[in-house]
């Protein structure tokens, strides 16, 4: 017999559910990530059927509110961070933290996504492809004729859910920069390093299985605050501040 929900009483997702229903006012931008924190927050997964169960009712409870919240307010979704084969921070076996279950999580999480917009007639898909997602600033494809407002409008198209790339956001800039740090900490731990400060310290952070070093975080900080600046700063083509 499953164990009755208590995702949707969660402090975190009360707070969605008054965002998207207009209760309280929206932030301007809303970044946020989850997985595997929110499954061990109640109890640890024993097996992989439990976790699965777990991602699914956790992505039913919150994707219809970060849906209907992205139509009035800007919504990044950052993906999980991949787990390090050699860290020595958790110490246990945990059947939530694995990269499959990673995987699978946002495979859910675009399901759930796709099922939620069939139902209620919306046509909008969750943007990956698109050089926002990439973090790269929207290209206006406007011409100067169309009006003083629109030109007006166009330097914070990032931020202004409907004037270029409506709905989610899925913020997976980081990923890349995450794999390859990942593979400089095996490379090290291959060459018998592990206790070198490059694999214990700052940017790598080897030791840490779970979550992605200082250099990844640093990088992924930097995309962001070029997506906010540049939506109020007049830049053209590919430009972002520095």
């Amino acid at each position: 017999m499953p164990l009755p929900s208590a995702i949707a009483g969660m402090s975190e997702v009360s707070q969605l559910r008054r965002w998207a229903r207009g209760e309280e006012p929206a932030p301007q931008m809303l970044i946020l990530g989850y997985t595997s924190w929110t499954i061990h927050q109640h109890r640890v997964m024993e097996n992989q059927l439990a976790v699965q169960e777990r991602l699914l009712e956790m992505h039913q409870a919150i994707v219809p509110h970060l849906q209907k919240l992205s139509e009035r307010t800007r919504v990044l979704v950052l993906p999980q961070s991949r787990v390090r084969p050699h860290g020595q921070t958790i110490m246990i076996k945990r059947a939530d933290i694995s990269n499959s279950n990673f995987d699978w999580s946002e495979k859910m999480f675009l399901q759930v996504l796709q099922r939620y917009n069939t139902r209620f007639g919306t046509r909008r898909e969750l943007v990956s492809g698109s050089p926002a997602a990439k973090g790269e600033p929207p290209r206006n494809d406007r011409t100067p004729d169309e009006g003083t407002n629109d030109l007006l409008r166009s330097s914070r198209d990032q931020l202004i859910p409907g004037t270029t790339a409506p709905g989610l956001w899925w913020w997976d800039s980081s990923l890349p920069i995450n794999l390859a740090e990942i593979e400089e900490c095996n490379e090290l731990h291959r060459r018998d390093l592990a206790d070198d400060l490059a694999y214990t310290g700052p940017p790598l952070q080897c030791v840490d299985q779970h979550h992605t070093g200082s250099g990844t975080n640093n990088d992924l900080v930097t995309m962001l605050l070029n997506l906010l600046c540049n939506s109020f700063l007049e830049v053209k083509g590919d430009v972002c501040c520095k």
